[in-house]
């Protein structure tokens, strides 16, 4: 059953029709996981998405990606993703000439199963990502963590931006920006 659900960031003022939403909250605690089948089994996307064509209105500015939360009690070989298996937490593209919205967070408690492959948390375009020259428009990456491998991925997915990722590194206390 697929079904969306408008959370998040509340996207541009007057957008009645919510297609400029952010991606929501996602909360799973579960005993294992198997992520099973192709395409996106879980989804906090921001709105909205590269197949919205239909949006006429100027400068519509893409949501913010979600956050997705699984936290397992077993961190053993019980936790899974199929090979084409998805979860998502893109930020939503910008629309004749609006900007991206930043990517999400996703974030692994308790598994040290990393499927990195599996994982997509990139911005959104810029300018419905057609004018590569005003890369200044894409938004920055998400970020993606797993606290048992105590491992960060930090993946725009190939997209040109001028915007930084900002991660604050517990030792010292310091944030650094990654590019």
């Amino acid at each position: 059953m697929e079904k969306d659900f408008m959370l998040g960031s509340r996207g541009m003022l007057h957008d009645k029709k919510g297609q400029t939403n952010g991606g929501g909250i996602i909360n799973l605690e579960v005993d294992s996981y198997y992520f099973l089948g192709r395409g996106k089994q879980i989804s906090a996307n921001g709105y909205p998405l590269w197949n919205h064509r239909d949006i006429k209105e100027p400068n519509i500015m893409g949501g913010t990606g979600g956050y997705v939360f699984i936290k397992t009690s077993e961190a053993g070989d019980d936790n899974k993703f199929d090979t084409y298996a998805k979860i998502e937490c893109m930020g939503g593209n910008g629309k004749n000439n609006g900007h991206g919205g930043s990517g999400g967070i996703v974030f692994f408690d308790g598994t040290n199963s990393l499927g990195l492959n599996n994982i997509r948390i990139n911005g959104g375009l810029g300018d419905n990502g057609w004018r590569i020259e005003r890369f200044g428009t894409n938004a920055a990456s998400g970020t993606a963590h797993w606290t048992a491998l105590d491992a960060l991925l930090i993946d725009n997915a190939y997209h040109r931006s001028d915007k930084k990722t900002a991660v604050d590194v517990l030792k010292g206390r310091k944030t650094q920006y990654y590019k």
